[in-house]
């Protein structure tokens, strides 16, 4: 796999409940990609238990923004992100946080986001418990079925196949459980566009998300059959690609 602008995102985004659309996803994706590019400060804050401020200068949303609707994408981006609640165990007690703290946004300047100390460890990749993304990629996908596949085709690469039944493949995504419904509007529409992007050489994997076929799940440690989707993924070149200018 060759990526020239690699996100390595945690688990814990990629599989966020919650399908958005094209701008927000794209966005949220920009600003992940902001704070791994500082992931060589982030391990002394964990452990410093500390705030950690991210400024993102104009310079570097212009780059990946050349239109006057960045502030738009990001302001939504960091509704989503301020709006999710984060809740976990710890070995001597419970955090409840929200993904990013404070954020703010100067047409001048830049933008600025304040991290908790209770969320950066999801935003900290360690062993292997992480999707690695294109950023080019994310930034170029129209539909915002893709983004979920595309998401979870590179977290399951290296198995190559992943099932979802349709009644979990909804939940997933937040939509109605109708099986015609899924197919139409979401697995077939992420297909079209994911041989697009293959043929465009923007991804070096092409996938095959039309198949409805009796899928086997798996349901705490015992296996049972049940009508899904089984969507394979298959690595077929390798793609060179380049940095935007």
């Amino acid at each position: 796999m060759n990526l020239t602008c690699p996100i390595y995102q945690t688990n814990f985004l990629t599989d966020a409940k919650q399908i958005l659309n094209k701008g927000t996803y794209r966005a949220i994706k920009f600003i992940v990609k902001q704070i791994q590019d500082e992931r060589i400060m982030l391990e002394s804050y964990i452990k410093n238990n500390e705030t950690l401020k991210i400024n993102i200068s104009r310079e570097d949303i212009l780059r990946w923004y050349p239109d006057e609707h960045a502030h738009r994408e990001l302001k939504a981006a960091a509704e989503w992100l301020n709006n999710t609640d984060v809740k976990y165990e710890t070995p001597t007690g419970w955090v409840m946080a929200k993904l990013v703290g404070e954020v703010s946004y100067d047409i001048n300047t830049g933008m600025t986001i304040y991290i908790t100390p209770g969320v950066l460890p999801l935003y900290y990749v360690v062993n292997k418990h992480f999707t690695m993304l294109d950023f080019a990629v994310t930034m170029s996908i129209q539909d915002k079925a893709t983004q979920f596949f595309y998401d979870k085709c590179c977290k399951w690469r290296s198995a190559g196949i992943f099932s979802y039944t349709p009644l979990e493949l909804a939940e997933a995504i937040n939509v109605s459980p109708i099986t015609n419904l899924l197919k139409t509007r979401y697995i077939l529409s992420a297909d079209r566009e994911m041989k697009k992007l293959f043929q465009e050489g923007l991804i070096d994997f092409i996938s095959t998300l039309m198949n409805s076929v009796p899928a086997r799940v798996e349901v705490e440690n015992s296996t049972s059959s049940s009508s899904g989707f089984r969507i394979v993924c298959q690595g077929l070149k390798k793609i060179i690609r380049s940095k935007p200018t």
